[in-house]
């Protein structure tokens, strides 16, 4: 876990992360209601009521957001006394047009940067979700110089900006057939033996013909890793059709799986798909 001040634990919010704490230890959201008011500060509850705190959590849209981990509050309050008391009336008017202090001479890098990739991201994203998800984030960026948690900052930064270049990119997924690949593999699920999992391996194409390598998660371990090739879950019929492409001939006459267009995140899929994925075989 990365730590920030002292023991202080930095991650993003989410339900394993939240049964992997110590009861007791005192967990407070990243987001800001005001300048110094974070939307969910509480202490660690017992396992068993564990469900019904993740429940309030979401509750406050402060799930899958930045968060800090005390080891109780007594530890919070002496962060906040170190990070806060102070810094947050020279930062919380970072992005208003007034006079610029010395705070703001050395932050206004990250204020220029933030603005900026705001502002490209919603006019060139035509998916709603993904112009939501940038708002969350500059939320995040403003919740984290108050804070006074740069490394944030700039994690949040890097994000905007791997978004952005997603956002004007445009590629073909396409069905890898070549000679000694796997065109698609199935396996036992990890959770359920009885069930088989089928997947089809492509690759993204560039529109000058080139091999692209992308960031995908991989649905049985969690990772994210950049690759040229990785496997998309399908059902058997849509596994069995695309095999039967290839056991025709030895090479797959229709191998076009799927467009990545400009100004969307999300891919449009000529097959169903499983929506799961994996990078390794």
């Amino acid at each position: 876990m990365a730590e920030t001040y002292k023991g202080v634990v930095r991650r993003r919010l989410t339900k394993k992360f939240l049964f992997e704490l110590p009861t007791k230890s005192y967990l407070v959201s990243n987001v800001m209601h005001s300048k110094d008011k974070p939307i969910y500060e509480n202490r660690i509850v017992a396992i068993s009521k564990r469900e019904k705190q993740w429940g309030a959590i979401k509750q406050l849209s402060a799930n899958n957001r930045l968060c800090y981990v005390f080891r109780n509050k007594s530890h919070y309050k002496e962060w906040k006394s170190q990070f806060i008391k102070g810094y947050s009336n020279r930062l919380s008017d970072l992005f208003e047009d007034s006079a610029v202090s010395t705070d703001k001479k050395f932050l206004s890098k990250y204020q220029v940067k933030l603005n900026r990739l705001h502002i490209e991201i919603a006019k060139n994203s035509n998916e709603k979700h993904v112009i939501d998800n940038c708002d969350h984030l500059y939320q995040d960026a403003k919740a984290a110089l108050v804070m006074g948690d740069l490394q944030s900052l700039e994690d949040i930064i890097i994000s905007m900006e791997n978004l952005h270049q997603m956002l004007k990119i445009e590629y073909t997924i396409r069905i890898v057939s070549r000679p000694n690949i796997h065109s698609g593999i199935w396996r036992y699920s990890k959770y359920n033996p009885s069930i088989k999992k089928y997947y089809i391996i492509v690759e993204a194409i560039t529109p000058d013909g080139k091999r692209m390598a992308l960031p995908i998660r991989d649905e049985e371990n969690g990772e994210t890793s950049t690759t040229q090739m990785w496997g998309v879950r399908v059902s058997g019929r849509v596994f069995n059709q695309i095999w039967c492409d290839k056991r025709d001939n030895g090479k797959i006459d229709n191998s076009k799986f799927g467009l990545k267009r400009l100004g969307y995140l999300t891919p449009k899929y000529l097959y169903p798909i499983k929506g799961g994925m994996i990078t390794k075989w």
